[in-house]
Formats: C-alpha cells, sequence, structure tokens
C-alpha cells in the first residue's frame, strides 16, 4: 500500500479499478484507500444504507406529491389514484402508481 506521507494520490491507475473483479470500482477503490477488507465492507454497506433510505425518501415524496394533485383532480384517473380504503386508512395507489413511474 502507499505510503500516506507522499503528497500523491493513493491510487493512480484508472484501468485497474475499472478492470476490478468484484465489478465495481468504488468497493476496489475503498479497499485500496483502506487495505482492509472489514473496512471496505463496511463503507460498501453504509454506502448501500444510505442508497436505500435515499430511495424510501424519494419514494414517500413522489407517492404523497401524486395524491395531493390527484386529490385536487390535476391527475389523470384522479378518483382512483386518491381514493382512501378504509380498511386500510391510508392511500395505497399512489406509493404503488409512483412505483412504476
Amino acid at each position: 500500500m502507499p505510503s500516506q506521507d507522499d503528497n500523491k494520490p493513493v491510487h493512480t491507475d484508472c484501468s485497474s479499478v475499472l478492470s476490478t473483479a468484484t465489478g465495481y470500482p468504488y468497493i476496489q477503490i475503498f479497499y485500496n484507500v483502506t487495505g482492509s477488507l472489514a473496512a471496505t465492507n463496511a463503507m460498501t454497506a453504509l454506502v448501500l444504507i444510505l442508497g436505500f433510505f435515499g430511495n424510501v425518501t424519494v419514494m414517500a415524496g413522489s407517492s404523497r406529491q401524486l395524491f395531493a394533485f390527484a386529490r385536487d383532480e390535476g391527475m389523470p384517473f384522479s378518483k382512483w389514484i386518491s381514493k382512501v380504503r378504509t380498511a386500510h386508512t391510508a392511500t395505497l395507489w399512489p406509493s404503488t402508481r409512483a412505483r412504476g413511474m
């Protein structure tokens, strides 16, 4: 592993990073920088967890916007999208419709 005392980048060979066996260059960069498989796994898990919760946030926001527009009759099929099922006491269709868009 290169010395951190030098003012050089830790890894400058892009072709070896892009042709990594993992298939994901950012994982190889994590491994090249840390030199530890445990640290690489932890950092990769953090990226995946943040990506998952970011997607959940986007889906919640888009389904709420879709319901609000449908409730105000600004969307096609507004009656169907904005229907609140009494058994669920929640809107089911906006979240499923937002996933399909």
